[in-house]
């Protein structure tokens, strides 16, 4: 015996605001059982893993991959096994009682689904006891073998979050995944100071080349988080840098020039064979001058809305994130990142505004060695034309930050993809597209 319903987002902790849809891992007509992971989210911290609450089977996907979905929004059509939850009908007239059935049915199965996948609830020990845990540790834990009961969280109500699974796995020699990789994440030391760096490792990488992730201006190496984890899924080794004055990483410099020679002493500390380069706008330049250092063994260069190939970029945009005060002048600007507008959390921007707060002179100086009144101070066509076909540049075409026309400068040797509908950040807008394209970029060439 089965029946028919709609799978509705559940919580995904994070304050609930939902987030954007990266990957389905069930196909319409696959079957699942209860707590198979039917599809992923982005939120502004984490990809979570939607489960299943029943054994079933997915009928129909009703949102695309990249689309922003909220809480108790409906996503899917499924089947489960068993008998349909019962429900209350309070109407006497017979199509409307119909309705009311249908509706309290998928209504039921969603409050059901939420309970399960909770942000306070990960794994049960017993009937008396739970390990209480976000989606995100719970998943961290899982890549790396590692028991939630006994760590200590330091969450609210003691609930374990990511950063305690990380701490549990940060000592060298990272015990080995249980699943398909290896996640870490550690500090290296460059220039007398110390750089944050994220793995994902798998088991049986199908790439000989690593591809290092490098981030723009005023993000760090968690932007990067779901196309990494897309990436090491196709078995594809991943690495992601915090750059000087951002993230976690402790050193501040104030040129491009800096950055580029820290970001390659730490690949040649950490890559051991060829490596793929991924860089996004400022971070986009800097891999395109990394990658002709003699003493790296390039795959691959991929740009992503790369600075450095003309003479304008938004101004504000910099201005406004290097002076923002407030909360409400720092979402102002991050909605000029997307054409969608993708909704950013409020602890999202809280922990931004301390970051940028904390390095502000810094961050102040460094911004300054790349624009100047809205002109570029960075030049890398000389650079690709060294590295010719290698090299390959995508771009969104509503980008307001730096034009999509200035790629038009690139060397004919390399590849450009235009993404249309996708602003600065086609990586977020146009996951699937550009991830497709990432993975492509690492084969051998």
């Amino acid at each position: 015996m089965s029946y028919q319903t709609e799978f509705l987002l559940p919580s995904l902790g994070d304050g609930d605001g939902g987030g954007r849809l990266i990957n389905w891992l069930k196909q319409p007509g696959e079957s699942f059982s209860k707590n198979d992971t039917l599809l992923e989210v982005e939120t502004d911290k984490a990809v979570v893993e939607v489960p299943a609450s029943e054994d079933g089977v997915l009928l129909e996907q009703l949102v695309e991959i990249d689309a922003l979905i909220e809480l108790g929004e409906r996503v899917a059509r499924v089947e489960y096994q068993g008998e349909a939850p019962q429900v209350l009908e309070t109407s006497s007239v017979d199509d409307e009682s119909e309705e009311s059935s249908t509706e309290s049915t998928s209504t039921q199965s969603g409050d059901t689904q939420t309970r399960d996948t909770s942000n306070d609830t990960a794994s049960v020990r017993n009937d008396a006891e739970r390990v209480f845990a976000t989606p995100f540790a719970r998943k961290v834990a899982r890549e790396n073998g590692i028991d939630l009961a006994s760590l200590k969280g330091s969450g609210k109500n003691g609930r374990i979050v990511g950063s305690d699974v990380e701490r549990a796995d940060s000592s060298p020699g990272s015990r080995p995944s249980t699943g398909s990789m290896e996640f870490r994440e550690r500090m290296i030391a460059v220039h007398n100071a110390e750089m944050f760096v994220k793995s994902w490792m798998p088991v049986n990488p199908r790439s000989g080349s690593t591809v290092v992730l490098i981030h723009g201006l005023f993000a760090d190496s968690d932007a990067w988080t779901a196309n990494a984890s897309v990436l090491a899924r196709n078995d594809i080794p991943v690495m992601a840098i915090d750059l000087p004055c951002h993230g976690r990483t402790t050193l501040d410099v104030e040129t491009f020039d800096d950055v580029v020679l820290a970001v390659v002493e730490a690949v040649e500390l950490l890559v051991d064979g060829p490596v793929t380069l991924i860089g996004h706008s400022f971070g986009a330049a800097v891999a395109a001058r990394a990658a002709r250092s003699p003493n790296l063994e390039l795959n691959a260069l991929g740009l992503i809305a790369p600075l450095g190939l003309g003479t304008h970029i938004n101004q504000s945009f910099i201005d406004g994130m290097t002076g923002a005060r407030t909360l409400d002048a720092l979402r102002r600007e991050m909605r000029k990142l997307t054409l969608s507008g993708q909704p950013v959390g409020e602890a999202f921007l809280v922990a931004l505004k301390n970051q940028l707060m904390s390095r502000a002179q810094a961050l102040t100086a460094l911004c300054r060695s790349v624009a100047i009144n809205g002109v570029q101070q960075v030049d890398i066509v000389s650079d690709l034309d060294e590295i010719g076909q290698l090299a390959s540049i995508i771009h969104g075409r509503c980008d307001e930050i730096i034009p999509w026309q200035q790629v038009l400068v690139a060397p004919p040797r390399v590849a450009l993809h235009l993404v249309p509908n996708a602003g600065h950040m086609p990586q977020w807008e146009s996951s699937k597209l550009v991830t497709d394209l990432l993975v492509a970029s690492t084969a051998s060439r």
